[in-house]
């Protein structure tokens, strides 16, 4: 595989990526967001580009010169250079100038609200599983059980409509340990955000992230008549799923989620306006989870994510660089089965390279910390679900929300693919927004520098959405 994402001396940097995924050669422009398949001719010339020294500021000079110095008389060079000038000609193949560089403004005034688009609640930090890779330790974060009492609830709903600004479109995403077991506390929470909307002119999504274990027939009513989106957890074959999330007696929980779960996906494809999200895990213990993936699809769930596992480098089930030339098979496995059927959308090849999201968002990734934040069960503030614990990332309580601490959310809105040194010349940054967070704080005790392996991963990921882009053009 041939990865030009390098930096030149001089003025100029390569910004553009090319490799191989089976028979094809796919070239991804970074700048423009275009895909290319192209020869392996054009390839070598790219190649041969991004290893020259000169120090010329013109690309097609440096194409030409490329072009002269190895083929010049070669018929199939003549036709790459015209190819590949056309690109350029056309803005799908470019350079830039490291001066080019996009200043983005992270500046916020403290009197100002946040802009927050949507809160991770959590109802409760209590679970009524016991998953062996749980981040969130069992659902309690390192602390005691707890539920959030409706008065917290209506704060939060308050502190989100306060520090959304000018925004319209808020979400609100229940999130725990297991919600569910606050379900009184949910629904309590969707009567007063409905009507606070309409008193501020705004307007809410809902969104539950959950086992399965205490759904019902009832909340599933619910679900659908409110208009939720759904995440369910589950992790693929039984044998894998058993393994790894029993109940709090040490039992599978296949069996007991399934049915619920394929009712519930019925449900909202049938009656629900929402989507939903098939949700599992994998590990060093099950890296063959294209398999996962396609027993999910076989049971008839069309929407399936599959997430490299969060967790302790000494973990025996951490993934590490070892694993990546597997993994990529994976990805590989996954994609040519999803260019021949039309019943499987797995989530990380959703990418849009004519839409996509805004710039800022390409800069600044997932937003934790200004778009998006997390309220824990005694209204405690954090920059997302995964650091609602960490005392360094505190950031207040919806009950005094004047004394929210806007120097955490600065600083993640700064920490961003121009700030960090090995991002500036990532062909991915505009992709992937920099990666999560708190994996780089978890990993690397600080925020500046991304966490190696979920790179790796993410790269592989987007390298399989263009191929499959490319397989379905």
């Amino acid at each position: 595989m041939i990865k030009i994402d390098k930096q030149r001396d001089g003025t100029m940097s390569i910004n553009f990526h090319t490799f191989y995924i089976g028979d094809k050669i796919l070239l991804y422009d970074v700048g423009s967001g275009s895909l290319h398949e192209i020869s392996e001719t054009c390839n070598a010339l790219l190649e041969g580009l991004a290893k020259n020294n000169d120090n010329t500021d013109n690309f097609l000079d440096s194409l030409r010169s490329q072009a002269k110095k190895k083929w010049s008389k070669d018929d199939d060079v003549t036709e790459a250079f015209e190819q590949l000038s056309n690109l350029h000609e056309q803005g799908l193949l470019c350079f830039y100038k490291k001066s080019d560089h996009v200043k983005f403004n992270t500046e916020k005034d403290s009197k100002k609200p946040l802009g927050v688009k949507a809160l991770c609640l959590h109802p409760a930090h209590a679970c009524n599983m016991d998953c062996k890779y749980c981040f969130a330790d069992g659902g309690l974060f390192n602390g005691q059980t707890s539920y959030m009492d409706t008065k917290t609830a209506e704060r939060a709903v308050d502190f989100l409509i306060d520090q959304s600004g000018a925004r319209k479109n808020l979400e609100i995403d229940f999130f725990g340990g297991e919600p569910l077991l606050n379900f009184s506390v949910i629904k309590e929470t969707v009567e007063y955000a409905r009507k606070q909307a309409e008193k501020y002119n705004k307007s809410f999504k809902f969104t539950l992230t959950t086992n399965g274990l205490a759904l019902t027939d009832e909340i599933i009513d619910y679900i659908i008549n409110e208009n939720f989106a759904v995440v369910m957890s589950i992790d693929g074959r039984k044998h894998i799923n058993d393994y790894y999330r029993t109940d709090l007696k040490g039992n599978g929980t296949y069996d007991k989620i399934l049915p619920k779960f394929q009712k519930l996906a019925h449900a909202l494809t049938t009656y629900g306006s929402q989507e939903y999200y098939m949700r599992g895990t994998y590990t060093k213990q099950n890296l063959d989870f294209s398999k996962d993936v396609l027993h999910l699809a076989e049971l008839g769930f069309k929407h399936i994510s599959v997430e490299p596992v969060i967790g302790d480098l000494d973990s025996k089930y951490s993934l590490s660089s070892n694993d990546l030339d597997y993994i990529t098979k994976e990805y590989k496995l996954i994609a040519d089965e999803s260019s021949m059927r039309s019943d499987l959308n797995f989530f990380h090849f959703n990418i849009d390279l004519e839409g996509g999201p805004c710039s800022i968002k390409k800069i600044t990734g997932c937003g934790a910390g200004f778009d998006y934040l997390a309220v824990d069960p005694s209204g405690d503030i954090f920059p997302c679900h995964q650091f609602v614990s960490k005392n360094e990332f505190y950031m207040g309580n919806v009950s005094k929300p004047e004394q929210i601490n806007k120097d955490i959310s600065k600083r993640l809105k700064s920490c961003n693919i121009l700030t960090k040194d090995i991002c500036k010349t990532c062909w991915a940054r505009y992709l992937c927004g920099g990666g999560c967070h708190a994996n780089a704080f978890n990993i690397n005790e600080n925020l500046d520098t991304p966490y190696d392996v979920d790179c790796a991963i993410k790269k592989i990921q987007f390298e399989h959405a263009l191929y499959l882009k490319a397989l379905n053009n």
